[in-house]
């Protein structure tokens, strides 16, 4: 555990007061630009476990820099660490709401609850996310020299994912988990090249920094987020919307990740589809998966 680490695991086993009685306490103390967030969060805290940061400084009247330096007079790092303060303030959900009328609070119950709500979630998704915007970065992707996919935390799995899968159809991709050497082999990009950025909150700072240098380099910059407003919109050319209700009040939100997963899906389709040569090389990875089974 590094230190970061053990300064978060302090602030949440540490802490004896609930951190929106904490904030009702500390009000006065505040500048104005923080008052004016802790306020919005006093008054709409399980509205707030849905927003991103710059999403908050924009209900709050605020800046992003302000949100940031409210959440580290709790003691955490920035926003999402917040926010996992926050969730243990807010009561969970009821059994009723959790198992769905008429269910009853039985497991078997809670277990189908959640399988609906990801349904729910993944059609809720397919009816408002724009299509043309996955058309604009299949376009982009399938003319790029070489593809660097940002991501770090849960969105790990997806990067890993889709850097196998577009290597399966022909394209030089790559995804490192290591954000040094994913900063590092972005400073390699260069025009004609593109970054993909996948992050559910868009304030994932390792990620921000990557695309920022894929974009210095003069690599095309685009990706998938859950948020329209967030700080890796601002460094994107193209972004694919992709955001979802959560079951409980998750930080970590799961399934956000399905609903990227299947953008990301889609996207794969349409490379498929342009890219020369795809079906072949999908072929060719197909015979030597099939070659490891028995």
């Amino acid at each position: 555990m590094n230190d970061t680490d053990s300064d978060f695991r302090d602030a949440i086993l540490g802490r004896r007061t609930p951190v929106l009685e904490e904030i009702r306490h500390r009000l006065p103390s505040f500048s104005g630009s923080e008052a004016r967030v802790a306020r919005f969060i006093m008054t709409s805290p399980v509205e707030v476990m849905g927003m991103s940061i710059s999403q908050l400084a924009d209900a709050s009247s605020t800046s992003v820099g302000s949100v940031a330096r409210f959440c580290q007079r709790f003691g955490v790092t920035g926003y999402q660490q917040f926010k996992l303060l926050l969730s243990r303030t807010l009561p969970a959900p009821s059994e009723a709401e959790d198992a769905g009328a008429g269910d009853g609070g039985s497991d078997s119950a809670r277990y189908r609850r959640t399988l609906i709500q990801t349904g729910e979630a993944l059609t809720a998704a397919s009816r408002v996310i724009d299509t043309d915007q996955i058309e604009r970065v299949v376009d982009i992707i399938a003319s790029a020299g070489s593809v660097l996919i940002a991501a770090a935390g849960t969105s790990t799995p997806l990067a890993w994912d889709t850097a196998y899968r577009m290597t399966a159809l022909g394209i030089d991709a790559r995804f490192e988990a290591g954000f040094i050497f994913q900063e590092v082999l972005a400073g390699s990009l260069g025009e004609g090249d593109v970054c993909l950025a996948i992050s559910h909150t868009g304030s994932t700072i390792p990620t921000l920094r990557v695309v920022e240098t894929a974009r210095d380099r003069g690599a095309v910059t685009v990706g998938v987020t859950s948020f329209a407003t967030s700080p890796v919109t601002e460094l994107l050319d193209s972004v694919i919307v992709a955001g979802s209700a959560e079951t409980h009040h998750q930080v970590e939100a799961v399934v956000s990740r399905i609903v990227h997963l299947a953008v990301l899906d889609t996207l794969l389709t349409g490379l498929r589809n342009r890219i020369t040569g795809a079906p072949d090389a999908q072929l060719r990875v197909d015979s030597i998966v099939n070659a490891n089974r028995i």
